[in-house]
């Protein structure tokens, strides 16, 4: 039987609470697959340690197994997974085009795969699609011209990202994903608006130029090496 590779938004727990329906791609993450082809070329010690690829339903052994066998096939046989990959998104462009709903897609639940070189995911007006990415030449490249109009991606800070790097990002038009310690988020982090990352995942609705803070969770919670930023305003 073919692998279902999309899953449905509500099988995580931000999804769940956009508005628009939406589909997301889990892959074991980085080098967690049987050629040990690292799929998270950006990752930080920090962010392994704290993804959230065991969080939530991810903690199932039957949920992980599901991943490492997507990520297998994307390594072991790229133009079969991408065959299926663009199966499915013609069905979602297709029933969105009839019906006339939004549909959001998330390539990279748990991946960090440059998919605007791998797909023409202009092909596919009706979906809107996003990520997060810890590259900086992919963020920087989402703010050019010849970026996919319906694909939107918001920087992902770990510990070794410097802030006058965040600086540069924020001033690009570049919205950048910061998690924060404590129970609440800051109103403003270096003199830039934060805005909260955890009341929805709909990031291409943020206003440009902003930090998309995120509340510490799972194994981050006991974080030391900065991927987490102290909250200020919570001391």
């Amino acid at each position: 039987m073919r692998l279902q590779l999309l899953s449905k938004g509500y099988t995580n727990a931000k999804l769940a609470k956009s508005v628009t329906e939406s589909y997301i791609l889990y892959l074991a993450p980085a080098s967690l697959n049987s050629l040990g082809i690292n799929l998270c070329p950006g990752s930080t010690e920090g962010c392994r340690k704290a993804c959230l690829y065991t969080a939530g339903r991810g903690a199932m052994s039957n949920v992980q197994q599901a991943r490492l066998r997507k990520a297998d096939w994307f390594v072991t046989d790229r133009s079969g997974f991408v065959k299926q990959l663009i199966a499915e998104l013609a069905y979602l462009n297709n029933r969105a085009n009839r019906s006339g709903i939004a549909i959001a897609v998330r390539l990279n639940g748990t991946s960090d795969i440059d998919w605007e070189n791998i797909i023409n995911l202009s092909l596919f007006p009706q979906i809107q699609f996003y990520d997060y990415t810890k590259r900086p030449d992919r963020a920087i490249s989402s703010v050019t011209e010849n970026w996919p109009s319906n694909y939107h991606l918001t920087y992902s800070a770990s510990e070794v990202t410097r802030d006058s790097q965040i600086a540069r990002f924020i001033k690009a038009g570049i919205n950048v994903a910061m998690v924060f310690s404590g129970k609440e988020l800051p109103t403003q982090w270096n003199g830039v608006t934060v805005v909260s990352g955890d009341t929805t995942d709909e990031r291409w609705k943020d206003t440009r130029g902003v930090i998309i803070g995120l509340l510490a969770k799972g194994q981050a919670k006991k974080d030391t090496s900065g991927f987490v930023r102290h909250n200020e305003s919570a001391a």
